[in-house]
Parts: C-alpha cells; sequence; structure tokens
C-alpha cells in the first residue's frame, strides 16, 4: 500500500496517524454515526493495517 500526499502542508492533524501506522503496522480509528435501524449515535471502530508506504512533496524551501 501506499499513501501519496501532494502537499506537506495538507497533512494537517494526520501527521500523527501517519506516523503511528508506520511504527505499529496498523492504526484504529473510533468514528460515530447515526444507526440507520434505531436512529441513535452509535461509535464504531476501524482498523487499517499496514505496512504502509509514505510519500510526501512539499514546495517549502525549507524542512523541519
Amino acid at each position: 500500500r501506499i499513501l501519496a500526499i501532494e502537499e506537506e502542508m495538507g497533512m494537517g492533524g494526520a501527521a500523527y496517524s501517519i506516523r503511528n501506522i508506520q511504527s505499529s503496522k496498523k492504526i484504529t480509528v473510533a468514528a460515530t454515526g447515526k444507526d440507520p435501524g434505531t436512529g441513535k449515535m452509535k461509535t464504531e471502530e476501524y482498523t487499517v493495517n499496514g505496512p504502509v508506504a509514505v510519500m510526501i512533496t512539499t514546495t517549502a524551501a525549507e524542512l523541519e
């Protein structure tokens, strides 16, 4: 799997998650949505397994 991010500035708050999947080989996130059967809010967990290769481009003159 390859994750390509066209501009480093567009990565925003995803940087932590990207580092996490690279080191832990998986990432699990929780998302809340409405259950179509009951109409009540429900939290579901989603897991994405790695490993993953990451390519990031930037037009910045300097990198941190």
